[in-house]
Order: C-alpha cells, then structure tokens, then sequence
C-alpha cells in the first residue's frame, strides 16, 4: 500500500512541471522588449540585381490582303465621248511612268487637226502678204513725205498717201492677230490630241481594269486604276486572344 502511493507524488511534480514550462513560454512571447518598437528600425536583408534589356516578339498570324495606301484613277480627258482603240496593259501589270496604257480613237481630233493647220497655213500666208504690202506702202510713205517737204505733191497727194500707210498698218497687225490666234488653236489641239493617248501618271500596279476596246468612254470616267507600291497595308481579321 505504501509502494502505490509513493508514484502518485512523482507523477503531479511531472505534470505541474510541464504547465509551467507552457506558461512561461506563453509569458515569454508577449514581453514588450520582443517586439520592435514604433520608432525602431527594422533591418531587411535583400539582394540588388542589374536589368537586362530583352527584346520581346509579338507575333501574330492572319490571312489577309495587301492593299496600296495610294491607289490613282486614270480617267479619260477628252471633252466628248470616244472609243477605245487599243489597251496595252492588263490587270497585275507593273508600269512605269509615262509608259502607254490605252489608245482613244482620235480620228476626229484628227480632222480637226487638219482644219486648223490649214487655217494657220492660211493665216501664215496673208501675214506674209499684208507684211509685204505695209513694206512697200512705208517707202512709198516716206518719199511721199520728202516731196511734201519740197512741195512736190500737194496736201491732198500726202494725205491720200498717209491713209494708205495707216490702212495697211493696221491690216499687217490683223493679220498677225489672225495667225497668232490660230496658232494658238493648233497648240490647244495638239494638247487635246495628246489625251487620246493614255498613259501611267506614276510608277505602279494596274489594280483594275474598266474598259475593253470598242467600249465608249466618256469624259472624266476611270480607265484604270493605279496601286502605289511606296506604302501598303495588310488588311485581314485578327482575333483579340
């Protein structure tokens, strides 16, 4: 009886031993002087590295067209509606500039052509003859006048005679007017001749194509049109993923 009551001291100094160690661990913990104050500076350790530039791709894939930032329409310039005679150029062709790309039927400027140089021709003529008129008239005028001086001739002779030197002037100066205004046409026809005659405003791409030989064509309607290569764009969907 004595033996089993001599462990149960042991076994309550073991237990009393253990809590105590707990609640002075627990005490411990909590002690102002554990914690850093608000005032105190805490000490972080942390490791500095140096950046590296890396260049980064975005790729993205697509179907898609390319399409000419700058497309040019060819139009026709003539006044009047006119027949295609001729395209030297198709769809997808590269053209340089000033390279023919389609004939108009200019058989009617043509004959007008012809009209007027003959009217220039004519004009040329009746110019030469009024300027060989004035010329004589002119020394016939000035010996007029040295007989006037000397009294050779009378008034009415020199007033007859200076009549005839201003009318002929001024025929001469019709004349010149005449063949100076038909030149001017024969220029202006030519111009206009020239727009019969298409041809590549810039270097570039036949994109479209709007008339066959035969068709009829009328003023300021597109014959072609013209993709610019300089610049162009890609143009297809693209997904937001």
């Amino acid at each position: 009886m004595k033996k089993k009551l001599g462990y149960i001291p042991v076994v309550l100094i073991l237990i009393i031993a253990v809590a105590g160690f707990y609640m002075w661990k627990g005490t411990a913990r909590d002690e102002p002087g554990d914690v850093p104050s608000a005032g105190e500076e805490t000490k972080v350790r942390v490791s500095v590295t140096t950046g590296v530039p890396v260049a980064f791709e975005d790729k993205v894939s697509f179907v898609g067209t390319i399409e000419s930032e700058e497309d040019i329409r060819v139009s026709s310039r003539v006044t009047s509606s006119v027949q295609v005679l001729k395209i030297h150029v198709h769809v997808g062709d590269v053209v340089e500039k000033g390279q023919l790309l389609a004939e108009l039927d200019e058989a009617l400027v043509e004959r007008q052509m012809e009209e007027v140089r003959a009217s220039v021709s004519e004009a040329r003529e009746a110019t030469g003859q009024a300027r060989s008129r004035f010329q004589t008239t002119e020394r016939d005028y000035e010996r007029y006048r040295n007989l006037f001086a000397e009294d050779v001739i009378s008034r009415q002779e020199m007033d007859q005679m200076e009549g005839r030197y201003v009318q002929e002037k001024a025929g001469l100066e019709q004349a010149r007017q005449r063949l100076v205004q038909s030149e001017a046409r024969l220029r202006q026809m030519q111009t206009t001749k020239g727009y019969y005659r298409i041809t590549s405003p810039a270097e570039g791409i036949v994109a479209e194509r709007y008339f066959e030989p035969g068709d009829t064509v009328k003023y300021g309607e597109a014959l072609f049109v013209l993709s610019r290569q300089e610049r162009v764009k890609i143009k297809g969907p693209v997904t937001e993923k």
